[in-house]
């Protein structure tokens, strides 16, 4: 929730919804139509075989002590195809189911590159905005929060944790909306075939949704333990750079070497 009312106005955010959806839609909508035109081709096939009496080569023989003639093999059977483009199959000729199947092509492409720009336009600013209301909070803090939390902690926050909102969050949750957008899609078409196939989607769902809660406790306790081990590391980089010449004078180089090891370790 705060990521997106971080990603700009409620306009902006809507948008980008309907990119998403009108994006997917295209794509389903391709993939519907040239499953009607193979089905109208398949129904065209059908209706010529039962208007038409069926040539079995195999059983053509020649007449025994004759030349062998390969017009006469062939004789009444049409060797030349049909590539006639305005040929009508079902409602439409072929011209027209291609200009139909090339103009979703075009739309799903003009769809889904206008959603790619227009979701990480909202990402970046997303991003932006977080790491400036985090830097000023930090700015009006009191000294109470410098003490409880080191600069190391700080330091992991600006860092790593800015580093994935810039990088991972964006790409990964593309992916995310992307599978799910598919998924309804699918069990939308499936749906709209067979009904009772509504019944096993749900249980499998609902048994994806359980896993998902116990992976995301998992997931959040190792990450915020990342977070705690990841901070000493920070704070004893950030100590040994103000000190460096006390170290250096003091001749603790290697006892900072064994300190900073053990904290990696």
């Amino acid at each position: 929730g705060a990521y997106w009312r971080a990603g700009g106005r409620t306009g902006t955010i809507l948008f980008m919804i309907v990119l998403l959806i009108v994006g997917q839609l295209s794509a389903t909508l391709c993939d519907y139509w040239v499953t009607f035109w193979t089905n109208e081709v398949t129904r065209q096939k059908e209706r010529e075989t039962n208007s038409t009496t069926t040539i079995d080569y195999d059983r053509v023989i020649a007449p025994k002590n004759t030349t062998f003639n390969l017009a006469t093999y062939f004789s009444g059977i049409d060797l030349v195809p049909d590539l006639d483009i305005h040929a009508y199959i079902g409602p439409l000729d072929t011209s027209q189911y291609l200009y139909v199947y090339s103009a979703l092509i075009v739309c799903c492409i003009f769809f889904i590159t206008a959603r790619a720009f227009m979701f990480f336009k909202v990402c970046m600013t997303a991003s932006r905005n977080l790491h400036n209301d985090m830097f000023h909070s930090m700015l009006r803090g009191v000294m109470r929060f410098f003490d409880a939390n080191s600069s190391g902690r700080i330091l992991n926050r600006f860092s790593k944790d800015i580093g994935a909102l810039d990088e991972l969050l964006p790409r990964f949750l593309l992916e995310c909306i992307q599978i799910y957008l598919v998924m309804f899609s699918i069990l939308a078409l499936n749906a709209a075939a067979l009904v009772w196939t509504l019944l096993p989607t749900t249980i499998i769902l609902l048994l994806f949704y359980t896993i998902l809660q116990i992976y995301l406790k998992s997931a959040q306790s190792i990450k915020r333990l990342e977070g705690t081990t990841r901070s000493p590391v920070f704070s004893h980089m950030s100590a040994t750079l103000n000190g460096i010449s006390t170290i250096r004078s003091s001749g603790a180089q290697q006892r900072l070497i064994k300190d900073f090891d053990r904290f990696q370790d």
